[in-house]
């Protein structure tokens, strides 16, 4: 037979003919003699189907030959081009040193991603344009947003590499981004000279006990710029 299939003779069983299922050798077989003579029968085509729908791998056997082992699919360890967080954060990492030793600034960087696709990307340039708000983060939010033409970047990612500030935690808040993955510690940046515990315990004192004196007056005109935007119909949310 051309698969390579056996039959037994009804006289030997006492019944019809029966066809004996091949084995996935036989089948393996059975495939590239049909595409080698370039025929292809029913028998064949159904063993194509079966034998593309796994992966074969190499299994070496007695005396040096080698044969395949079929896997099935869903057994086979699935395989993807999209950048991992480490990736998006290595080249971050990679930025925030060219940034030090090239003198631009601060040892920072930040990526916003969406879809695993880099929108934006800085570093810290507060030295640079003598703007203490020029914290990577903080920056790349900005460019994220000015490239998007709007003040959300809802299903972005922040990549940093080090845990954000309280200025720049403050604007991934309100950038409206869905998750934050950061490499070095708040604890790590105060090794590093860049000490912001002062900050956070500030936030959580009342504002006549900070450090930085704070005077708060004039409460009832207060309310008139908040009355405006309630009257104001065509107001856009943030």
């Amino acid at each position: 037979m051309a698969l390579g299939c056996s039959y037994v003779k009804s006289s030997e069983r006492g019944g019809d003919a029966k066809k004996t299922l091949p084995s996935p050798a036989c089948n393996r077989s059975a495939v590239a003699n049909s595409a080698c003579r370039g025929t292809r029968t029913p028998e064949t085509r159904m063993m194509e189907d079966s034998v593309t729908a796994h992966s074969l791998v190499p299994v070496p056997c007695r005396g040096g030959a080698v044969r395949d082992r079929v896997i099935p699919q869903h057994l086979r360890s699935p395989v993807s081009s999209t950048p991992s967080p480490h990736d998006f954060l290595r080249e971050a990492l990679e930025m925030a040193v060219q940034n030090v030793t090239t003198g631009q600034g601060g040892p920072f960087a930040a990526l916003i991603v969406r879809d695993g696709t880099i929108l934006e990307r800085s570093t810290n340039v507060v030295t640079t344009l003598n703007d203490p708000t020029a914290h990577a983060e903080v920056m790349a939010i900005r460019r994220a947003c000015d490239a998007e033409d709007h003040f959300e970047l809802t299903g972005c990612t922040l990549y940093a590499t080090c845990e954000p500030c309280p200025m720049c935690l403050g604007a991934a808040y309100w950038a409206r981004l869905d998750r934050v993955y950061y490499a070095a510690t708040r604890e790590d940046a105060a090794d590093a000279g860049f000490d912001d515990t002062h900050i956070y315990e500030e936030i959580t004192k009342p504002p006549s006990d900070r450090r930085i004196p704070m005077h708060q007056q004039l409460k009832d005109e207060a309310q008139r710029p908040f009355d405006a935007w309630r009257d104001y119909e065509e107001r856009v949310e943030y």
